[in-house]
């Protein structure tokens, strides 16, 4: 009973330092979860394939069943959302949101480096300025 009353008085410690209000630290926490599982699966999936066991050894029967339920329409929307994400479809769709944005006067901040001149003269790092 002891080690759990130091533990939670150090979970409470942290989070008294870290001074995270109530919705940060549900957010914090289902961040870390959602890594964590991302993480499992990531190693869980290595080790399938470096061992030559579970889903690697039924790969042709699962595509086999794929490819025969099917439909020509599915593959076809399955296609045109993969050309959604081009990078091609994505530059026009940036430059469109800027263009908008600018025409609306919304104030975005834009961020750049400095030279290294500016960095010796200055004080250098990276500025942060607003584009109208």
């Amino acid at each position: 009973m002891h080690r759990v009353r130091s533990a939670f008085d150090a979970i409470l410690a942290v989070y008294r330092r870290s001074r995270l209000t109530v919705r940060g630290l549900i957010a914090l926490a289902v961040a870390v979860v959602t890594v964590g599982g991302a993480l499992l699966v990531l190693a869980v999936t290595s080790e399938d394939v470096v061992r030559h066991n579970g889903m690697s050894s039924e790969d042709q029967s699962w595509l086999q069943s794929v490819v025969s339920h099917r439909t020509a329409w599915l593959v076809d929307l399955a296609r045109s959302m993969t050309n959604v994400g081009a990078a091609g479809v994505l530059a026009v769709l940036a430059v469109v949101a800027a263009v908008l944005l600018w025409w609306r006067g919304a104030r975005v901040p834009v961020i750049w480096r400095n030279s290294r001149r500016r960095h010796r003269n200055r004080g250098g790092g990276t500025a942060v300025a607003s584009a109208t």
